[in-house]
This record gives structure tokens, sequence and C-alpha cells, in this order.
């Protein structure tokens, strides 16, 4: 079995050498425990003496062992010093036998177990795991080095792991192509051949090619085209059912190997054995059935909200204009009357009283009514229709009429897709499987039982013989509507589908919980949650503190910012903590005589970093980085300061078009972005002067916050907000910061979407930055937040809007608490049966989070879509009301705390200015329609933004390193804690302009004055 090659010549290099060590950490990792000195002042030899502390130290912190000849001049020099030592009583040489007692003697001390065959497949086992995760090669060494900690044995060397991981790798690798090989002969297999043939429609091209890229339109034909696409797709999905069940791919696999497809071009896919390429092929068809389900359920939901916002705003239009017509002709009625008939009226009466003859008085009333009846306004007042007039036009009436321009989109969506037919509404799937045998031909025997019974009785209309008919455009339109609204309440669940599944699939599997859950919850630091009584119990305990703390201070008046205002209405006040300096102390210690060039900055920071080295080859096989530093630069500079990598090629020198889509291709993943932000963050840490903005040296306040972005192409991951787009549509890209400024994750969502599921994600990407409290403005905010963050072990800490009118909950009644004599009362009573009876679940929904089986946003946006009746999600926020309560009394008590939340948001806002600096390509809209694109764009933009950081902090603590001056020092370093390190004005991230040799440089284009200048337009 050839072994794959895991780690750079340079990481296996420092894989099997010492650590280097600080001054200051030697005396405590050399320093022997009484028991092991006395052992070793027993040896014979000095030379024996300090190979066995150089063992002791290394082996303390790496638990490995070291070749002697591998050992440190300065460690030697060291323990030689020391212990006093003879200056020239150390050799590389040692006795074998010697070297085997000490070290099993300090095995033995740190209880180290044996590396036995049983250890060894805990190993295999835990690599196996990691592999179907699809994580790279080198994340998997370190974290079976990390296992191998956890297990008390001595570190496996790099052979034995490369053996290990390579065995998972070719295993898993070899058992799905044995399978693939057994269907060789199939037929269905073979119709895979197809889509490595030439497009007839278009012979340049492969007809593969035409499935690699989704349309993000919903205008009509556009849709009919991804209909046909998905149907084509679908087919030959069913057609290998029997080959996929064998298979039994995870998604992680199917991705990765679609998403290889889609990167590849024929000669790469066409060069693999067959049944290789069948096993990619199979991969990718199944990928883009997954995501052509979500995207076409997007745009199905995003027609029928459309149409259902048009069809409300037509009806009142019209509502409106019925209204005015109908006051305009009853006033035109009123006045008509007052002026012509009420005084004719009494003319009559005189006339009747008068003493004509009957004859006489019938001829003049003959005058007076023929004199009316010639009246303009009696003639229209006489032809208006006054029951039409008052009727207004019904709501559902104009929904029927827009029935039909909506079906041509919208119903071969519902034709072709695969719903949960176990896991739905049983109501809607028969409804949707008559439909489907009607091919949409619907008559009055459909099914209506999904429709409210106040809306059924509509269906049925008269007609003008009084003879009831059914409305079938009007059954199509409400059929559509409330598909869609049970898609997204989770009423109806779909098959083939990343992100419309049955909520329960997304959590870990339920017999793996109640197998695992105690271990798991030790694993996780939950052990204090795994019984709810006791929690709760806690949790009652301190909110009754909370609860008689603050009222005490409000009683005896020592909260001076808390001001009542009668019962349960308050007002609390919060002095500024930060001067309003209108120019930041730190920007007048930058370069002000040059402006920095953006790739110098990128260049220099990977030369202290090394920070390009985490971008690897997507194939997992290919464990290599020899891609070139200047087309990474320019793909992430392309990507991050939105120009197009087209654009980008052709304003470089140096690089080529070819290289940049190489490099973007093959290297720039959502994955090696985020390891080099976090290799960058890393970095940072080690500099001291990143200290100065933490409020507690102990704990890290975060902060995340939504920026608004217009985008410049269809996209569905993108939504309308006149506020901030007008009668566009954008995204928002989700930003986390730490105190000390370092941008720590992002993401893109759609404009829409509400922030509070994505905060979870953010703290739970902990690779560089630990978060201990976190702050997000009110969209970041919900009740259900409060629970996760608690459980997960955050503080989440947000400024809510108006947040004096958020109601506070205990655990006992009201008036148990008004008997205390408290100002400031809860308002309801904590349903504790209610958290009790899901704890289970909670728990499951927590460590299904923490095993990252999937993402909290995807989770939570699954359980918040469906009916707030769900049980899960209602102890949920109940608990999240218990951990609310408690912050919102430790908000209105500590000014200190409403201050720092402030501080950090005010952060995190400039941070989003920053980003708008950068990001100013295409006139800052986005170019990208997918959320893989966006994010990639986002982790780039991110990936400058954090190089500058780092810079700048490099800068000051250069400054502060050569500054001899100490009151200088002080007053930069006064500057540093008043201000922010996020600057960019001495930054350059538009390129140079280039005079030298103006008058002698080439021209682009050589115009031939004379012959323009005698160009004359002929007349038309």
């Amino acid at each position: 079995m050839p072994l794959i090659k895991i780690l750079t010549s340079t990481q296996k290099k420092e894989f099997e050498e010492p650590p280097i060590l600080e001054a200051e950490l030697k005396n405590k990792i050399f320093k022997l425990p009484i028991e092991l000195e006395q052992q070793v002042y027993s040896f014979n030899n000095s030379n024996n003496q300090i190979h066995f502390i150089l063992m002791f130290g290394y082996f303390k912190i790496t638990h490995k062992f070291f070749d002697p000849t591998s050992y440190y001049d300065e460690d030697i020099e060291y323990i030689t010093s020391k212990f006093k030592f003879d200056n020239n009583s150390y050799s590389f040489d040692i006795g074998h036998s010697s070297l085997a007692t000490y070290k099993n003697t300090i095995k033995k001390h740190f209880s180290c177990v044996k590396f036995t065959p049983n250890i060894y497949n805990i190993l295999q086992k835990e690599s196996d795991l990691l592999v179907k995760k699809l994580l790279k090669t080198q994340d998997i060494f370190y974290l079976l080095v990390e296992k191998s900690m956890e297990l008390k044995i001595e570190i496996p060397s790099y052979t034995q792991l490369s053996t290990i991981i390579s065995t998972s790798i070719n295993t898993q690798n070899n058992l799905q192509y044995k399978k693939i090989k057994k269907y060789e002969n199939n037929e269905a297999l073979k119709n895979l051949d197809h889509l490595l043939k030439e497009d007839i429609t278009n012979p340049t091209k492969y007809v593969l090619g035409k499935y690699k890229r989704i349309m993000h339109s919903v205008s009509a034909s556009k849709v009919k085209q991804s209909n046909i696409d998905f149907r084509y797709l679908n087919d030959l999905s069913k057609q290998l059912e029997p080959i996929i069940k064998e298979l039994s791919l995870d998604n992680n696999i199917i991705m990765h190997y679609a998403k290889w497809v889609e990167k590849s071009d024929m000669h790469q896919i066409s060069r693999k054995v067959k049944h290789k390429q069948y096993f990619d092929l199979i991969c990718f068809v199944l990928h883009q059935v997954k995501i052509r389900t979500d995207y076409l359920i997007d745009i199905f939901i995003q027609v029928m909200q459309s149409i259902k916002q048009s069809t409300l705003r037509e009806h009142q239009t019209i509502y409106y204009e019925q209204k005015h017509n109908r006051t305009k002709n009853f006033e035109d009625l009123t006045q008509f009357l007052q002026e012509e008939i009420i005084p004719n009226i009494l003319n009559l009466e005189s006339i009747l009283k008068n003493e004509f003859s009957n004859d006489e008085k019938i001829v003049v009333i003959e005058n007076i009514i023929s004199e009316i009846i010639k009246n303009q306004e009696f003639q229209k007042i006489k032809h208006t229709e006054f029951d039409t007039l008052n009727s207004e036009i019904n709501y559902y009436d104009i929904l029927e009429n827009n029935s039909s321009k909506i079906q041509i989109r919208v119903a071969k969506i519902i034709q072709n897709i695969d719903f949960d037919t176990v896991n739905s509404n049983k109501a809607f799937i028969s409804s949707i499987e008559h439909y489907r045998n009607l091919k949409g031909k619907i008559n009055s025997n459909s099914p209506i039982d999904f429709l409210d019974i106040n809306i059924q009785s509509l269906l049925f209309k008269s007609d003008l013989d009084n003879e009831k008919y059914f409305r079938v455009s009007l059954y199509k339109i409400l059929f559509f509507i409330e598909i869609s609204e049970a898609i997204k309440s989770g009423k109806l669940n779909l098959l083939n589908s990343y992100r419309y599944r049955a909520f329960e699939s997304y959590l870990m599997n339920i017999d793996k919980f109640k197998k695992e859950k105690d271990n798991l919850l030790q694993q996780y630091n939950l052990s204090s949650f795994s019984n709810c009584k006791e929690t709760i119990n806690y949790l009652k305990e301190e909110l009754n503190d909370s609860f008689k703390i603050v009222n005490e201070k409000i009683a005896k008046e020592l909260n001076i910012y808390f001001h009542l205002k009668g019962e349960n209405s308050f007002t609390v006040s919060t002095p500024k903590v930060e001067k309003n300096l209108s120019i930041d102390p730190l920007a007048k210690w930058l370069p002000k005589d040059k402006f920095i060039p953006l790739i110098s900055i990128l260049e220099e920071i990977n030369s202290y970093i090394n920070f390009t080295k985490t971008f690897t080859h997507y194939s997992l096989a290919r464990n290599r980085n020899n891609v070139k530093i200047e087309s990474l630069f320019a793909s992430i500079i392309g990507y991050g300061c939105n120009i197009n990598l087209s654009r980008m090629a052709k304003i470089s020198k140096g690089i080529s078009e070819h290289d940049i889509e190489y490099a973007s291709n093959w290297y720039l993943s959502n994955e090696n972005l985020i390891e080099a932000n976090d290799k960058i963050i890393a970095f940072t840490e080690q500099l001291d002067i990143v200290k100065l903005f933490k409020n507690d040296i102990n704990k890290n306040h975060t902060a995340s916050d939504g920026q608004k972005f217009n985008i410049s192409v269809d996209s569905l991951n993108a939504g309308y907000s006149f506020k901030y787009f007008g009668l566009g549509r954008g995204v928002s890209r989700y930003m986390f910061i730490d105190e000390s400024h370092r941008l720590f994750y992002s993401t893109v969502i759609n404009a829409n979407e509400r922030e509070a599921a994505y905060v979870i994600d953010g703290l739970m990407h902990n690779n560089a930055i630990q978060s201990d409290i976190h702050s997000t403005d009110t969209f970041g905010y919900s009740e259900v937040v409060f629970a996760l963050t608690h459980l997960l072990g955050f503080s989440f800490a947000p400024r809510i809007k108006n947040f004096k009118d958020q109601q506070l909950y205990a655990f006992e009644a009201k008036k148990e608490y008004h008997k205390l004599g408290y100002k400031l009362l809860p308002i309801k009573q904590i349903n504790i049966e209610l958290i009790e009876d899901q704890w289970e679940n909670i728990l499951r929904f927590v460590l299904t989070i923490k095993e990252r089986e999937t993402t909290a946003s995807q989770l939570l946006k699954r359980l918040t879509s469906y009916s707030r009746q769900h049980k899960l999600y209602q102890a949920l926020r109940e608990f999240g009301r218990i951990i609310k309560t408690k912050f919102l009394l430790e908000y209105i008590d500590n000014v200190s705390l409403r201050q720092q939340i402030e501080k950090q948001l005010n952060k995190i806002e400039n941070a989003n200015k920053f980003s708008k600096a950068i990001f100013f390509g295409n006139n800052g809209e986005y170019l990208y329609a997918t959320k893989e694109e966006q994010d990639i764009a986002s982790n780039s933009l991110r990936l400058i933004q954090n190089a500058i950081i780092c810079w700048n902090y490099l800068y000051f603590s250069d400054k502060l390193a050569k500054e001899t001056d100490e009151n200088e020092k002080s007053l930069i370093i006064q500057s540093i804690k008043n201000g922010s390190i996020v600057h960019w004005q001495h930054i350059n991230f538009y390129g140079e302009y280039d005079f030298t040799g103006i008058e002698t440089n080439k021209r682009e284009f050589e115009f031939n004055l004379e012959k323009i200048i005698q160009f004359k337009l002929e007349d038309n």
C-alpha cells in the first residue's frame, strides 16, 4: 500500500525534531521531580544524566522521544550549566539499553500506557472517522497526535501515523471502488458516459459542462431550463438508486468529489480509470440533485412570496381606488339631492297646496319632473350600478387572476421535486400526489383538506346562470402558496436536499446519543448539565439572588443610573466611556511620507507567518503546495477587493490569467482561507501589545454584526430590502471581532435572514479565538440564542433595542417578589415542566452542534422555521428566558458592562467601514451568485483585513521596542489604549500610476488622426 505524503518536508522536520524552547520556559521544562532527580544523580556518568534530563523535558511537552543527534546545543549548554556538569561531558552516543531504560522510566512517571494493538485499532478507527469527514490529511495527522496524548501513549512516529491515515484513505476508496466494479456492466452506470460526450448543441463543449453551473434567475425561461436540467439529473440518479444505496455515501463525501468534478476539466476526469470516473460522476449527480432541489425550492418560495405581496399591493390599490370612487359618487348624489331634488320636492309640496286645478297641477308637476330627467347629473346617477359600487373586489379574485402567470414558473417544480412522504403532513402529500397524477389538470374532486375551512368555500362560485363552478386557477395558486408555507414551516420536507430535510435528520443519531451521551457530555465539559433538576435549581438560586441584589441597590439608591417611573417602567442611562475624538490618537504615529502597497503588506506578513502554506490543493491525495505565491496573492486581492479575476489578470504584470484561474480554482477554498486567517490571528496573539485593548486580561469579549452589500448578479442567496438596496437586492456579510480587533469569522447570508441564527456558528469557530462573552445588536439576539450560548459555555450580552420593554421572568409568581418589597418585578413565571420534558432533546441538540455534525445555523433555521408549537423550540426559548432575565438584571445593575458592550459594538462598526474601503471593486457590489463564492470573497477580504491589522501591530510593537524615551513610549502606549489598531489610510489598495518615461513609452493604441478627422458619417 503506497503511503500518502501527509506533511511537507518542513512540517515533517518540525515534527521529528525537539521543540525550540524560550529561555524562561527551560527552567520549568527541565526541572526534575525529587524522585527522578535522586535517580538521575545515581547514574554513573554525566553524559547519561544530561541525556535523561533532555529526554524528560522534551517528553513533558510533546509526549515524544527524539533522536539524540537532533538535541539543541543551547539546551545541552543550559542543562550543563544548571546542573553543574562538566562542559565536555556530553556526547550524542548512548547505549541502547540505557536509552530504553530511560524511556520506560519517563513513560512510567507520566503514566503512559503501552502502544498495544488495541491502541493501534483505536487510532485507526479515529482516523477512519476523520477521513470520512474529509478533513485535510494534515489536520487528521495532528488530531491523531492529540488523540494519542488523550490515550496517554507515546506519540507514534511520522511513519506510523502516515500508515494509519493512508490505510484509512485507501481502505475507504478501495471499498467504494470495489462496490462500483460490481456494477460495471450495469446499464444505469453506463448512462453516466453520456455526461462525458460532446454536447451536440455546442460541439466545442461537453455535456457535463452545462450541468456544472446553476442558474439563479427566477425568470420564466430560466426556471424552465433549470427544471429541464434537474429532471435529467434526477432521472439519472433514480436509475442509479441500487448502486447509490449500496455505496451509502455521506454528504461530505458527495460534496467533496462532486466539487472535484466541477473544478476539473475533461482531461483530468477522463484520465482516471473507469470505476473511479463513475464514482466521481455518481457523487456529482447526487450533489447536483440535492443542491438543485434546494435552489428550485428557493425559487418556488421566492416566487410565491412575491405573488402574495404583489397581489396584496394590487388589492390595496384597487380597494383605495374603489373607496375614492364610492366617496365621489355619494358626494355627487348628495349634492344633486340637495340642489335639485329636495328643492323641487318642496316646490311640489307648495304646488299641491296651491288652489290650481288638478289638471293645472299635473302640468306643472310634469314640467318639473321633465326638467329633473333632462339634468345630466340625474342621467349619470340613473345609470350608476349601486350594487357594483357597494361591492369590493375580493383579494382571492385578484389572486385567481394572477394564477396563470406564476403557474408557468412553479408548476413543474412541484411535479419534479421528491418530497419526504414519511416525514411530511399527509394531507399535503395526498394533494401533491393527486396533482401529479392528473399532471396539473385539477378538477372539483381535488383534495382540499390542506386548506382552512373558510377558504375551502371560496373555491366554488356561481356563474351568471347561478350555476356553481370550481375555480381551478384559484385552487392552483392557493395550492402553491400553502405548499410554500408548509415547506417553510416544516410540515413538508424534501427527500434529496441539503437544506429542506426533516429537522430530525440534522440531529445526532438517536441511538448514538443514547449510547454515548455521558461520554460526550464529559468530553465537551457539559456534564454539569446532565441533570435537568440540578441545573434548574442552580439557576433558580442565581436568578433569585440577582433580583435581590438589583432591587436592594435600587432601594438604597446605589444605582444612580436607574430611574423608576412606575410599576415595571424605568429608564437606565449609560455614560460614555470613550472620548469622542475626531482624530484617532494612533493616526499621527503611522507612516505619512508614503503609502504601502497592499501586495507588500501580504508579502511581508507571509514572510513572518507563512500563511500561504495553508493553501493546499483541493485533492486529498495531492498534499502539496506548488502554486505560485504571486497567483495566490492576485486571487486573494481579486476576491477580497471585489475585482473580477479576469480583470485582475489584465491589470497585473508578471502573472497570467491562467495562473490566477488555477490558483483560485484549486487552492482558494473557504477552508484554506479560514485556516490562513486563523494562522495570522494566532501569530498576533504572541504580541504583548494585543493586551492593551483588553478590558479584562482573563476574558475575551467578542462581537458580531451584519453589513449590507448590493449584488450585481442574479443570486438566490440575495434578498430585497428597500431600506438598504432600493429596488435592488443584496446580501449581508456577518462578521465577528474580538477585543483586540482580530476578525475571526465571517459568512455571507441572505439580507432577509435573521442574523441570530449565525451567532453560534461564529462562536463555535474557536480555533484561533476563544470567546468568553459575546455581544450583538438586536438583530443577533433571540431567547433561543441565550439558551444555546449558556449551554455551550459562552456569556451572551447583546445590546437590545428598547430593552426596558423586555419581559422579566422568574421561577415564582410576581406576587412573591412583590411581598419582598421589590420595585423591579418579573412579569411571567418560567414553565419548568416544559424544559424538563424536553431536556434530553436539548442536550442532543447541543451535542449535535459540539460534534459539528451540522452547523448551528442550519439547525436553528430549520427549527425556527417550524411552527412555534414545536416542543423543542418552546423549551429552548423557555430556558433562554431564564438566562435572558439574568443578563437583563446584570445589564441594569452594571454600568461598566453596558459601556463594554457599547465599546465592543463600536469596534465591529469600525471594522465594517474598513471592509467597505477594501471591497471597492464593482462599486462595492458582490459579483458572485453562489454562497460558496460569496464566502470566498468575504474570507479573502477578511484575510486582507487581518494582514493589515497584523502589520499595524508589528509596526507599533517595533516602534515601542526601539523607543528609548520613556515619556514618548508611554505616550504611544496611551494612544494605543485610547485608539484603534484598525487603520488603513496608509495602505494603497488601488495600485500606482507610472509616469517614468511617459514620452518614450509605447502607446497601447496608435490612432490615425488624419483618417479619423477625414471620416464622415453617411446620411441615413
